[in-house]
């Protein structure tokens, strides 16, 4: 009797913790489920091949739109003391289609184990497995490998993955690494594919999905992208709290203002920083000539003197300030090489040059001037436009504190139309310094100009005009010109490079009861999907998402693989931040020297724009957007009641809009922009994009980086070569000896008898070759060691391997 009731514990006790029935899933061979209570399961085995991306197709039965299933999987990989531990989990429900996917699975190799459970019994159906393409296979090993990320504005990137290395303890799954002395980041790693992540004040987080590591190998990773800094007034109190604290840094730019071929297979750049001022050494400047590595000749100051005409606004509302504004330009003008050359506009009604023959004639002139009139502010760019042609080094800066408008403020003050005027500054290839004063300058228009032309927005009052002005003083005084040797090959930069911003608030996922949602989070991750894996081969693309926070699953990449890997985690939660989206998808995409450019724009919330009465921000970007080309496509899934400013949207910026909450409509939508993408064709552009990147280390550690790209007139070399212009690229280098953990080298001088990994452990190697010498010595760090334990020490310490000479 003991013995029968024994049995029946056991057998009820394995009923609890093991699942009903077990099955083997395969691409042939899906598994069935059907659940009629809540504590039901299903256990499946997957034999993994870890050369694919593979995912699960899960279709319902008909059923409740709230019916779902639970899945998640376990994977361990081992090699020697190593382990890989991989998981993942997901809930899919009735109610995201016909198939919901579940892609979130590692490529890891060998046998997974899977089980499903119900969300909401009583629910069934069928799980399908599909293969959504190839990845890079890893030979998993005890030996490690490393990641270098070349040059990044933040060196604060760390390498996601769940493995266990005695090399690397209490390390997993976040490895962090160190800057080198050309400014790189080293992070050495177990072998395995690895995500990056890093945050920045604008956009959240930023990632790189898919990273692989291979054994004795470093994947050097180049184009990582740049930190985007958030629009503001850099005198406001609460930027200038976050600049004092060390959360934000001003936006520091390079613009390219002019390549010129020379002899010998040279090519000379003229460039400035706008809002940075300093020396430029030739070792912190990098150039590519159409993808390819350029040698960097010479950097030296520009000799050629400046020709600028200053646009001074004296209408009627400037007549309070008038005489702080003339002793501001006064002291402006003063500021000025002396070799420049300067034209002065001041505009009204009219627009009219004053007459001077010298700098003291113009000076004097300048005290004649009246407030008075209405605003021809149009008029005064394009007569500003017209004195700079033909110049050398021309620039042209705007004053004003208003709109372009007549004395009633009831119209326009000028001849010239708006449009007109941005065609004539994007043509003109002069660089525009705006100014705004007071309360009420057309910010939008001010902000459009200097981003079209290269120049630089400020915004003025009465407490800081002076400094404004000898902020653009010092910014036009200097130039500078690089020179560089051609490379002998060009790459094919001709790609079409994609940016697809998706809304991820919480009404993304709230159901039908809630006005204007119906569940569509899954359902559009579903079309960027296929969105993704339709792209043209030589694509770069990039996702981002947005609710109160923006953030980038997945940075410009042409791997097909990285951008379903950035999709599949993402979910929905929080608010909406639309204008701050839109800000920094522009940002992202501008500086690509691309003619295709491609911004996929979705969400479930209406747009903040008034039809009425737009805002000077919103203004700014959309115009940019037209400026620049980029080709907009808005798709909101609210309904027809909210289209205006969607439409509204997409005239400002020369885009398309589709407005329909039926995903059927979204779906074609999205699928009419890829298809735009890959029959886009044209004349080829015989124009080759130039490249320039300035890297320094300042004294806080922080790494100053700008970069500029531009498409100039250069005949071909002869041979033409495949190179990623933007976008991660990702090449593998031999893992050098020095930067192996323990050697024979370091045990005679460093550690002796102590035992590796257990007394003395060693986080990295850091090779340095840093030389300081003066008359008696010179000195030479060879490289650096950074401890976690040392002899039995249990604390960092660091080890530095010296020559003197």
């Amino acid at each position: 009797m003991h013995k029968v009731i024994a049995l029946f514990l056991i057998f009820c006790l394995f009923s609890v913790f093991v699942p009903v029935y077990a099955e083997t899933l395969t691409a042939e061979k899906p598994v069935e489920f059907s659940f009629s209570k809540e504590d039901d399961s299903v256990a499946i085995e997957l034999a993994h091949p870890g050369d694919r991306l593979l995912a699960f197709a899960v279709e319902f039965s008909e059923q409740l739109a709230s019916a779902g299933i639970f899945m998640e999987g376990n994977n361990t990989v081992e090699a020697g003391p190593v382990v890989w531990n991989n998981s993942f989990s997901r809930e899919v429900f009735a109610h995201d289609g016909p198939v919901s996917v579940i892609d979130n699975m590692k490529p890891a190799p060998g046998s997974w184990k899977l089980t499903i459970k119900p969300v909401d019994a009583p629910v069934s159906g069928k799980i399908k497995l599909i293969d959504l393409g190839a990845v890079t296979k890893i030979e998993y090993s005890e030996k490690t490998g490393a990641i270098r990320i070349c040059k990044p504005e933040n060196s604060d990137i760390i390498a996601q993955s769940d493995v266990s290395h005695p090399d690397f303890p209490g390390s997993s799954p976040e490895f962090t690494g160190s800057v080198t002395a050309d400014g790189d980041v080293m992070i050495p790693l177990p072998v395995g594919f690895y995500t990056l992540h890093t945050t920045g004040p604008l956009i959240s987080t930023l990632q790189a999905h898919m990273i692989p590591v291979h054994a004795g190998k470093i994947t050097v990773i180049e184009n990582w992208p740049k930190i985007i800094q958030p629009e503001g007034d850099k005198d406001s109190e609460k930027v200038a709290a976050a600049l004092a604290s060390g959360t934000l840094q001003l936006e520091r730019e390079l613009r390219i203002r002019a390549v010129k071929l020379l002899a010998d297979e040279q090519v000379a750049v003229r460039f400035a920083t706008p809002n940075w001022q300093g020396v430029i050494k030739k070792e912190e400047l990098e150039a590519r000539e159409g993808g390819m590595h350029a040698e960097v000749l010479s950097v030296s100051s520009v000799a050629t003197p400046l020709s600028l005409t200053i646009l001074l606004d004296s209408s009627g509302s400037m007549k309070k300030d008038m005489k702080l504004a003339l002793a501001s330009v006064e002291q402006f003008i003063k500021l000025l090489p002396e070799d420049s050359e300067i034209v002065l506009v001041d505009f009204d009604t009219k627009a009219r040059e004053l007459a001077a023959k010298d700098r003291s004639a113009l000076l004097k002139a300048l005290t004649a001037v009246k407030a008075d009139g209405a605003t021809c502010l149009n008029d005064s760019v394009m007569l500003g436009l017209q004195k700079a042609e033909g110049k050398s080094r021309p620039a042209v800066l705007l004053f004003t504190d208003g709109f372009d408008a007549n004395h009633n403020d009831t119209g326009p003050g000028s001849k010239i139309k708006p449009e007109e005027m941005f065609a004539a500054v994007k043509a003109a290839d002069v660089p525009v310094f705006t100014i705004g004063f007071g309360s009420k300058p057309d910010e939008a228009t001010l902000r459009r100009l200097a981003t079209l032309s290269g120049g630089c927005y400020n915004k003025a009052n009465s407490e800081n005009i002076a400094k404004v002005f000898a902020e653009v003083a010092s910014i036009l005084g200097r130039e500078h010109e690089m020179v560089y040797r051609r490379p002998g090959v060009r790459g094919n930069s001709d790609a079409p490079v994609i940016s697809v911003v998706l809304d991820v608030s919480g009404s993304m996922n709230l159901p039908p009861s809630e006005e204007g949602c119906d569940y569509r989070m899954e359902k559009a991750k579903g079309i960027l999907r296929d969105l993704f894996s339709n792209l043209p081969e030589n694509a770069i693309a990039q996702l981002m998402t947005y609710q109160l926070y923006m953030n980038v699953p997945q940075v410009f990449t042409s791997d097909k693989m990285q951008l379903l890997a950035g999709l599949a985690p993402t979910s929905a939660g929080g608010g909406t931040a639309t204008l701050e989206a839109l800000q920094a998808a522009f940002k992202t995409l501008n500086g690509i020297p691309s003619d295709r450019k491609y911004l996929l724009f979705i969400t479930d919330a209406g747009l903040e724009l008034n039809p009425a009465a737009v805002s000077p921000d919103y203004e700014a970007v959309l115009g940019s957007l037209k400026d620049a080309g980029i080709q907009t496509t808005w798709i909101g899934m609210v309904d027809d009641g909210e289209r205006a400013p969607f439409d509204l949207a997409a005239k400002l910026c020369n885009g398309k809009a589709v407005v329909s909450t039926d995903l059927a409509a979204v779906r074609e939508a999205v699928e009419n922009f890829g298809k735009t993408i890959v029959t886009a064709s044209g004349p080829a552009d015989a124009r080759t994009p130039v490249q320039l990147s300035f890297c320094r280390r300042e004294d806080n550690g922080r790494l100053l980086l700008m970069s500029a790209a531009e498409k100039a007139e250069l005949p071909p070399p002869p041979v033409v070569d495949k190179a990623a212009v933007n976008g991660l690229k990702l090449t593998f280098a031999d893992m050098p000896p020095q930067l192996e953990r323990y050697s024979l080298d370091l045990s005679q001088s460093l550690y002796g008898s102590s035992k590796t990994r257990d007394e003395t452990v060693i986080s990295q190697r850091l090779p340095l070759n840093a030389t300081v010498s003066n008359t008696a010595m010179r000195l030479t760090v060879d490289e650096m060691l950074i401890m976690s334990k040392f002899r039995g020490l249990g604390v960092p310490c660091i080890a530095l391997k010296l020559r003197l000479e």
